[in-house]
């Protein structure tokens, strides 16, 4: 009898172990994690803006058969180090481009979320895409290989801009740029989660708990060496299989140069016309992109 009861009390617990399992997924169903990363802005950090494109775990649609559009991004920045404890902010935001030509580039941002008490400070905000601040038509969420760039950006408060220079983001006297090492070099850890409308978020517990942040989820899809290139020439290592489409885009979203890789899967780049500066390279496969800062 006794022995009947103990088995019978182990389906039950089983049964239920396995409901709660249903549950947990269900409840994970419609959200998606973007972004888990330590992001460094160093010395010679050169923008206020952290560039990266969706990956493949990414669904390709935001809107259906879940809609992101009208649910909630849920926001996470925590500094883990930075050079004093002058306040600064950091902003979530999507870009897409609204032409064929790339001329036009659509802008959505959250509020900035600021962090006021230097290393060890944290923010923690969730808000709806539909109500963030939007540019030139702002994002289609139903299109997502037209993103130009996902960007988590950091900003001063006093001056209140991007720590970027003028006509690449800063304000137009320069101020939050010549103000920089008040904050570089600063690392903070970026969380950033996509959950659909009638979704409920899982809890930063399931993505935080001790776990670090995975810091070459991006890089080991796109190596472009040396950089910087001084001379102009750059080698580029991805696991994206040929044909690809090989891109080079100024800091303001302007595609300067287009190659079609065939075959080689480590072509050699030549940036020899262009000015020295910063620029973005970027790689289109057929189910996948990514992007990659470099230096001229």
């Amino acid at each position: 009898m006794k022995q009947n009861v103990k088995n019978i009390a182990e389906h039950y617990f089983i049964v239920l172990l396995g409901f709660f399992s249903l549950i947990s997924q269900c409840a994970r169903s419609g959200e998606f994690l973007i972004i888990d990363k330590a992001i460094t802005w160093d010395e010679n950090a050169q923008s206020a803006f952290y560039m990266f494109m969706p990956d493949a775990t990414m669904p390709s649609n935001w809107m259906y058969p879940d809609d992101y559009y009208n649910g909630m991004i849920y926001t996470r920045y925590e500094i883990l180090e930075v050079a004093t404890r002058i306040p600064c902010g950091m902003q979530f935001g999507i870009f897409q481009w609204k032409d064929a030509n790339h001329t036009v580039c659509g802008e959505l941002c959250e509020n900035i979320r600021w962090l006021e008490n230097g290393t060890g400070s944290v923010a923690e905000n969730g808000s709806s895409p539909s109500t963030w601040w939007e540019s030139y038509g702002g994002v289609d969420f139903s299109k997502i290989s037209d993103l130009q760039s996902l960007s988590p950006t950091i900003w001063s408060k006093d001056p209140r801009s991007p720590i970027a220079r003028p006509g690449q983001g800063g304000d137009d006297a320069g101020e939050a740029w010549r103000l920089r090492y008040n904050w570089f070099p600063i690392t903070v850890r970026v969380t950033v989660v996509a959950v659909s409308a009638g979704s409920a978020f899982s809890g930063w517990d399931y993505y935080i708990g001790n776990t670090p942040p995975n810091s070459d989820v991006f890089e080991k899809y796109l190596l472009v060496y040396p950089n910087p290139g001084s001379d102009g020439l750059f080698n580029i290592q991805t696991d994206i299989e040929p044909p690809f489409t090989l891109e080079v885009l100024s800091t303001d979203g302007k595609i300067l140069k287009s190659t079609t890789v065939q075959e080689t899967l480590n072509p050699e780049l030549s940036l020899q016309e262009l000015n020295q500066g910063i620029y973005i390279i970027r790689v289109l496969g057929n189910n996948f992109t990514v992007a990659r800062k470099i230096i001229r």
